[in-house]
């Protein structure tokens, strides 16, 4: 939204601004429990990736090494993923069926985002449709492919440019989405793991915030 990185700034742009932009969010419910979207949720090699990444930044090693990479340490854990997903591919990934706009799909994934904006952490633009003011959630569904080169799909999705795949499915709409997992999995929002379960409900909030932007 162009809003300045300096605390400061932002804070008197907020204060003294006068051109507000609507924000959208995205409600994410699992039983009686529930959050707020604002960027976006994934499924799978993502959120092991999250995982993986939230247990790393706890030790000295991060410390020492984290500052110099920066973002880069989620593009190295997600190549580090990829290797072992290749590895096990023949066991297939999540399966679940995903009900969207009176659509019905059964899969088994490798990936699941779900977008209110574009990127994802380290970079990545799984939902490359996504606007933050549009009204509508983006969903992209990677599935499992044993032929597939995993690096040639990494950059890709780094790139924005997966969409054409035969193994990705791409949808985007304002009606409600409903995720049921064979099993529990876990679901990463906006860049932290929240909890696991099997069933999963998004209802896009339009304009749910006002946002001073200049």
């Amino acid at each position: 939204m162009g809003l300045p990185s300096s605390v400061p700034e932002a804070v008197d742009l907020a204060l003294t601004g006068s051109e507000v932009r609507p924000l959208d969010a995205i409600r994410i419910a699992v039983g009686e429990d529930d959050m707020l979207m604002i960027q976006s949720a994934a499924f799978g090699l993502p959120a092991e990736v999250a995982r993986r990444y939230d247990r790393w930044r706890q030790s000295l090693c991060f410390r020492l090494v984290g500052r110099v990479l920066g973002k880069q340490i989620y593009r190295l854990l997600a190549l580090a993923g990829l290797r072992r997903e290749k590895r096990r591919a023949h066991q297939g990934g999540l399966r679940l069926r995903v009900e969207f706009a009176g659509e019905q799909i059964s899969a088994n994934a490798l990936a699941l985002f779900i977008g209110n904006e574009a990127t994802l952490g380290g970079d990545f633009v799984p939902c490359p449709q996504a606007r933050t003011d549009d009204g509508k959630l983006d969903f992209c569904l990677v599935s499992h492919d044993a032929e597939t080169d995993y690096l040639d799909l990494f950059r890709d999705v780094a790139r924005g440019e997966h969409l054409n795949r035969d193994m990705v499915s791409y949808r985007q709409g304002s009606s409600p989405l409903r995720l049921e997992f064979e099993s529990a999995a876990s679901i990463m929002v906006d860049g932290d793991v929240w909890r696991s379960a099997a069933v999963f409900e998004f209802e896009v909030l339009a304009g749910r915030f006002s946002v001073v932007v200049s």
